[in-house]
């Protein structure tokens, strides 16, 4: 089989990349080794950045007839339990990974690309140094599929991006997360996500919990009446191997230890068990591209490197890696000089905000004492609780810490 494109993941990102190339009219074929729709685990968080893009998909109504609640209000619990509320600046979306996700996939197919699913790409064809298809199996049967460019959107794990030696295995690069949906939450209002940055229930030594500090666990409601919400926890390895404990064991021992988790979830139940997943990031948006190839979303290591939100940059990244194919199929060209124009544009559209993304793991939340007074900055103003997130993460860094890293919100420069 030959193809101009062959898109590896039908994920938002290779959605995405899918459709755009589809209506730049590039014969365009997208793989998944899952059965469609299929679940994914994640905190099913759709920010306001990302609704430019589904508005250009056409997916936009779709997508906001069919989510279950709309995030308003972060409640930070810091160290001692310490509380406060924020406003959220643009409201996001909450609709299961299941849903939203197929509803993505279907655009790139309305556009014009062909879909496989139950095709798992496991070798790239590599001829002189050049991507030059891949291998794969579909049904369990044996496949070649050769293309002049290959899109690989298959996720963190992806051994196809191994196989390029384009990925990022820093253990300081990326966490570890575990999430279920919960049902008889308790104390909750719609619209509210909760996040958890409190050490100080844990056991053990104080210096170890320090210096691995940074533990947000989640309660993010997804529905109107406020008794259902996805609950979960994103740990460094660090952390773990700190307390000498598993991804599930600690999120256990923060059910029966934490305050905040019995208010709660008390007489609460997961309905579907615990799934874990591998979250990785970079400071700076890393090499993403290979003669013949791009790499898009988490198998780029391209979620920013403090809340681990990873849609965006894949879908941007999927768009803006069909504006650059575009060229490369008029010029005949796949070269790494002419497809590393990617990796350009897409770090000139996030890595001003990784930066600051950054700035907010290393300076507030990775540091009990400066989470602690963050909060107290936060209860300080005198517009509380009529405050946003992003503004007053923004102002604590200049006012308090002295740095002047700029307005800190979700996607901000993508909404403007």
């Amino acid at each position: 089989m030959k193809r101009q494109v062959v898109v590896i993941g039908a994920g938002p990102g290779g959605s995405a990349a899918a459709f755009y190339l589809a209506k730049k009219g590039l014969d365009v074929l997208m793989i998944d080794k899952e059965t469609w729709p299929r679940e994914k685990v994640c905190g099913d968080n759709w920010q306001a950045s990302l609704y430019p893009i589904f508005r250009e998909m056409g997916v936009y109504e779709e997508l906001e007839a069919n989510k279950q609640s709309e995030l308003q209000v972060i409640t930070m619990v810091g160290p001692g339990e310490e509380t406060v509320n924020f406003k959220v600046e643009n409201a996001e979306w909450l609709i299961p990974r299941r849903i939203a996700d197929d509803i993505i996939r279907r655009a790139a197919v309305r556009a014009g690309a062909d879909f496989m699913e139950l095709f798992e790409a496991t070798e790239l064809i590599i001829k002189k140094g050049q991507v030059k298809g891949i291998r794969g199996l579909y049904n369990n049967r044996e496949i070649t599929v050769e293309a002049d460019l290959v899109v690989i959107a298959n996720g963190s794990h992806s051994l196809i991006a191994r196989q390029l030696g384009i990925f990022n295995n820093d253990p300081a690069s990326y966490m570890f997360a575990i999430r279920g949906y919960w049902e008889g939450l308790e104390n909750t209002v719609d619209g509210n996500c909760i996040w958890i940055y409190d050490p100080d229930f844990m056991p053990g030594n104080r210096e170890e919990i320090d210096k691995y500090y940074f533990m947000p666990m989640w309660i993010n409601i997804i529905n109107k009446e406020a008794t259902q919400a996805s609950v979960g926890c994103c740990l460094s390895e660090g952390l773990l191997r700190a307390h000498n404990m598993s991804l599930d064991g600690f999120h256990n021992y923060w059910l029966e230890h934490s305050q905040t988790a019995r208010k709660y979830l008390k007489n609460a139940r997961c309905v579907d068990g615990m799934k874990g997943w591998r979250l990785p990031c970079a400071k700076q948006i890393e090499k993403n591209y290979a003669p013949g190839a791009f790499i898009i979303g988490d198998a780029a290591s391209a979620p920013d490197p403090c809340y681990y939100y990873g849609i965006a940059p894949a879908m941007y990244g999927g768009k803006i890696c069909a504006d650059v194919a575009e060229k490369a199929f008029a010029e005949n060209d796949f070269s790494a000089e002419t497809l590393s124009e990617f990796h350009t544009l897409l770090g000139k559209l996030f890595n001003e905000q990784w930066s600051q993304y950054v700035s907010i793991r290393e300076n507030i939340v990775s540091k009990r004492e400066i989470s602690r007074n963050l909060i107290k900055f936060a209860l300080s103003k005198p517009e509380y609780p009529n405050i946003y997130f992003g503004a007053t993460f923004g102002e604590y860094m200049q006012a308090v810490l002295k740095r002047t890293d700029g307005h800190f919100a979700f996607g901000s420069h993508l909404t403007d």
